[in-house]
């Protein structure tokens, strides 16, 4: 209560200006996923709120532009000084609603943002497997179910809409505990058991693939810079060293085919520090990657950076919460 109540306090009373007087030097580099328009709230659709509704998205960007200084990926390893208060936007996936809902925005605003694409889900050869999941427990019949899977029977409770929230939670982590090639066995294997189809041609239109045609467009515009999210978004540390290399190399040289440039950028999927390792750095130093970007909370030395860890806040917040960690006024109360 007290936190939300500074919080309040200092975004209506002026403090934030003397907030990021204060911490002006601190780099900051916000998550987001999507941006939508009429988001469902009677099904799963969106159920963590990684897609962003767009009038709150606006909203950001203008306390964004009025208290930071927005700046590129690529200004931040480079040998340039950074402005006061540098902050830099990203998203990851490479969801369609970018081009339509984020860019346009961004353009408005003047905010520059680097988009990390799933290769595979751009070239609908691999899906999305969270939401993939997550359109099979949507679609499901309101049951009980006993799923039996490697000698092991899960209870499935999916009789409502908090019973399906809770289920899809416990199974996404549990396939994140998997090695990749198990949890495209346990995903098929649970939608033939529920009987859910799952193709291109009904994803729900919050989670179509951009096209390289929209990609082209906003790599061509000096606020949107393209970088590599694997080809099939794995957990890579639950993938052999090959798997790994195949994953960095081949979602590389897909943009590079598709874009005439060299992608020196890479977002880990999920992003914690469990799901990558040290033989994931060395692949993308090997491979040319220049940076790459966690899920990790926490603001940027500038002076002792690690450009193959960069912290990245999720953007999903409200504003008073978006103000603290943008004032850097978050390490003095402890909100995030």
């Amino acid at each position: 209560m007290l936190k939300n109540l500074i919080k309040k306090v200092t975004r209506y009373t002026g403090l934030y200006y003397i907030c990021a007087l204060l911490n002006k030097k601190l780099l900051y580099i916000l998550m987001y996923h999507g941006i939508a328009y009429n988001i469902e709230r009677n099904n799963l659709t969106n159920y963590s709120g990684k897609h962003l509704p767009a009038n709150i998205f606006e909203k950001q960007l203008k306390l964004i532009t009025k208290y930071c200084s927005p700046v590129s990926l690529e200004s931040i390893i480079s040998d340039q000084k950074l402005p006061a208060n540098p902050v830099m936007l990203t998203f990851d996936d490479g969801y369609m609603n970018n081009y339509t809902y984020a860019y346009p925005l961004l353009k408005k605003y003047n905010v520059p943002a680097t988009i990390f694409i799933a290769t595979g889900f751009i070239d609908q050869s691999h899906f999305l497997w969270t939401d993939e999941i997550e359109t099979i427990i949507t679609k499901a019949e309101p049951e009980r179910y006993r799923f039996n899977w490697e000698n092991e029977t899960m209870a499935l409770e999916l009789s409502n809409h908090a019973d399906k929230l809770r289920t899809f939670f416990f199974l996404t982590q549990y396939a994140k505990s998997l090695t990749a090639f198990q949890k495209n066995r346990f995903i098929e294997e649970l939608r033939k058991f529920l009987c859910s189809e799952y193709d291109w041609n009904s994803l729900d239109p919050l989670y179509l693939p951009l096209t390289w045609d929209q990609i082209r467009e906003m790599n061509e515009d000096d606020l949107i810079s393209i970088g590599s999210h694997t080809v099939s978004h794995p957990i890579l540390a639950k993938c052999t060293l090959q798997q790994q290399r195949t994953e960095l190399e081949l979602s590389k040289q897909r943009i590079n085919e598709e874009l005439g440039l060299d992608c020196i950028s890479f977002a880990y999927p999920n992003g914690k520090f469990t799901d990558y390792n040290h033989e994931t750095i060395g692949l993308l130093r090997n491979l040319g990657y220049k940076f790459a970007v966690t899920a990790v909370s926490g603001y940027i030395n500038q002076d002792r950076r690690d450009n193959y860890q960069l912290n990245r806040f999720g953007g999903v917040m409200s504003l008073e919460e978006l103000g603290t960690v943008a004032t850097g006024l978050s390490r003095l109360v402890g909100t995030i």
